[in-house]
């Protein structure tokens, strides 16, 4: 009778619940950002942190998100469990908050009187606890050694470490903390000169900062050193980024220090600051546009190292069609007007474009102006020096699958320096053969060539890969590189046999090596790489 009446009860429940969810209001999709999405439903839907909710794909439950933090018409969601992709304009409808977001296998809907149940069966402890931090990334020691065997006997060797971690989510909340690092001891047979020791340790922190980020917050934070994907054209800071979403547009500013330019070393005697204005809207599977404007000074002490602008431009059209555009505008004053004689140039342009022409055939061409800009640091350098290396030029480049095996390419490029008589021709072709005798063999072949006012040269090279269980792989390649100077200056060829391996070796940690002989004109000498390293 007591199982009767609990199965009744729970029928009963059953229904109910499933009468008020018919009932319960939709809500969209509105936002997707790297790690949450954002509807447009908040307090005035009577949502609070914790709730839950499905994502509705037709008729079928297709995901369930959980609000980590509200506003009064807008949310922050997390996401829980979902079938596929999640995308913009999908629809959300509350859940019972007696009913729990489930963690792993399919998605169940659960009633109240359900709920009770699974609790008396189920005691709060044997729930898991939620991480304290959802970490990515990996760390690796790895070993370069040049024996050199040469008359020169310039041998080299190089330990290092390597860390890149990304731990988000921490404490359940919107904070990340972000670590790239390597750290290289470099030991030569003698000292070069002045500035290459025989013994060196070079160190560089890329990235070292702790944020918070939520597009539903007042404001979102970077402090340390850090680098936005939005500006990168700005470069790196130590100091911080602030941020304020309003719907699509983000408003930002930043300030502090510029690292030491050639090996990041942290300086206070260069300070930089700024803000920019994004706008961020569409879907990469359909029409996309970003858009960025960002106006940065660098200052070192009351003298102006650089003001610029810098601008940049990125569109997919219909899923296929893809534009991009990036550019820097420099405002010249004090020094720099006096020695570049204009107010206002133009330092940096880039444009480039791709299309998907077929499925079996897509093509891109690009136009690079990226020059050299004069700073507080460079001020001094011999305009010879400085102008020599100033260059712009084209590059178009054909990718064609005629079959899910097989895989071409070819690239053509034109360059000129400002001062050379006649232009440099660079080009390459290659193809990717997958399946080649039996199913985990593949081959590589790539001929590269360039010519230009001075030299001419090519480059070709063969790779035999053989994947083996778990996603290890062994190889072995050659290459040659055959240059000549112009004016009678003759032939100089450098030839080398290459083996190389990854093995996964225990769960996450990994170990990957190469073996390489060079025979030539140039490089005589046995070089060896290995690592070993452990994947978050």
């Amino acid at each position: 009778m007591k199982l009767m009446a609990i199965s009744c009860s729970l029928i009963l429940s059953t229904s109910l619940s499933a009468s008020g969810q018919e009932s319960a209001p939709q809500f969209n999709v509105k936002y997707i950002s790297n790690e949450n999405l954002y509807i447009d439903a908040g307090l005035s839907d009577s949502l609070v942190v914790g709730d839950s909710l499905d994502i509705i794909k037709g008729d079928s439950v297709f995901g369930v998100i959980e609000v980590v933090f509200v506003a009064e018409h807008s949310a922050s969601c997390k996401i829980v469990q979902a079938a596929g992709i999640i995308q913009v304009g999908d629809k959300t409808k509350s859940r019972s908050r007696a009913q729990k977001p489930v963690t792993a296998g399919p998605i169940v809907e659960e009633t109240p009187k359900q709920a009770e149940v699974i609790s008396a069966i189920a005691p709060p402890s044997a729930v898991p606890r939620a991480p304290l931090a959802k970490i990515s990334g990996g760390a690796s020691v790895q070993m370069h050694k040049w024996d050199d065997r040469s008359a020169s006997n310039l041998d080299f060797t190089q330990p290092s470490f390597r860390l890149n971690l990304k731990a988000s989510r921490l404490w359940g909340y919107d904070l990340s903390l972000n670590i790239r690092v390597t750290s290289r001891y470099n030991r030569r047979t003698r000292e070069y000169n002045r500035d290459v020791p025989r013994t060196e340790w070079r160190n560089r922190i890329y990235q070292l900062s702790f944020s918070y980020a939520n597009d539903l917050a007042p404001l979102s934070l970077e402090v340390g050193r850090v680098i936005s994907n939005k500006i990168s054209g700005i470069g790196y800071i130590d100091g911080m980024i602030m941020q304020k979403a309003i719907g699509l547009i983000h408003v930002g500013a930043f300030a502090g220090t510029q690292p030491e330019w050639q090996y990041s070393e942290f300086q206070t005697s260069l300070q930089k600051y700024g803000g920019y204005i994004n706008y961020t809207g569409g879907d990469f599977k359909a029409n996309r546009l970003e858009s960025t404007v960002a106006a940065a000074g660098e200052y070192h002490g009351a003298t102006v190292s650089r003001e610029f602008l810098y601008l940049r431009n990125s569109a997919t059209l219909a899923g296929r069609w893809n534009f991009y555009q990036s550019a820097e505008i420099d405002f010249n004053r004090g020094w720099k007007k006096v020695k570049i004689g204009k107010s206002i140039n133009l330092t940096n342009l880039y444009l480039s474009g791709r299309g998907n022409l077929a499925k079996w055939l897509s093509a891109g061409i690009s136009f690079d102006n990226r020059r050299n800009y004069w700073t507080y640091d460079t001020r001094m350098l011999a305009d010879s020096l400085f102008d020599d290396v100033l260059r712009k030029g084209l590059r178009a480049d054909l990718s064609i699958r005629p079959h899910r095996e097989l895989f071409l390419f070819g690239n053509f490029g034109l360059y000129k320096r400002s001062l050379d008589r006649s232009p440099t021709y660079s080009y390459s072709f290659g193809i990717n053969k997958t399946n080649l005798l039996a199913a985990s063999q593949s081959l590589n072949l790539q001929f590269a060539g360039f010519s230009g006012p001075f030299t001419d040269g090519y480059n070709l090279s063969a790779r035999l890969t053989r994947a083996l269980w778990r996603g290890d792989m062994i190889s072995i390649g050659y290459g040659a590189y055959v240059y000549a100077f112009g004016a009678g200056g003759g032939d100089r060829k450098n030839d080398w046999i290459q083996l190389s391996g990854q093995f996964d070796l225990y769960r996450r940690l990994y170990s990957s090596g190469t073996y390489e002989y060079d025979m030539g004109d140039d490089t005589k000498g046995n070089r060896v790489i290995a690592e070993l390293g452990y994947r978050f």
